[in-house]
């Protein structure tokens, strides 16, 4: 009995590692994708006043990129706790290119938590956050 048991606590152990690292592969391909949305975007999405504020285009640039990178992280981050809290695999909800969908519609709270975040985004910029 303690053969069989030995295995099959390694199995145990090694199979939440395994979940794991298939979650972040999906969170990192869903904000890879949120970056270069939100980076194609930026010129129709980004109020004029920030994008003719006479900022040196270096600067400028960065501060997009920022942008991009702190409103992706918002995708991942609300994806995540919305997944954990409804116990709902991620592999359930994102699809190969990054997208993602949630059943039944979107939560308010989940709505909110990705809002405020994004805000906060916005906000670090220097831009008013139009939602």
């Amino acid at each position: 009995m303690k053969r069989l048991s030995i295995p099959l606590l390694a199995l145990l152990l090694a199979a939440p590692t395994a979940y794991s690292e298939s979650d972040d592969e999906l969170l990192d391909t869903v904000y890879a994708n949120f970056v270069s949305v939100y980076l194609a975007d930026a010129a129709s999405t980004l109020p004029e006043s920030f994008l003719n504020s006479g900022l040196d285009p270096t600067d400028k640039q960065q501060l997009i990129e920022k942008w991009a990178n702190d409103s992706a992280q918002c995708h991942v981050d609300t994806l995540s706790t919305f997944a954990q809290t409804n116990k709902v695999a991620l592999s359930e909800m994102v699809a190969d290119d990054g997208t993602y969908g949630l059943r039944n519609g979107v939560l308010a709270e989940y709505e909110e938590q990705l809002s405020s975040c994004l805000m906060e985004a916005w906000e670090a910029i220097g831009a008013a956050y139009p939602g």
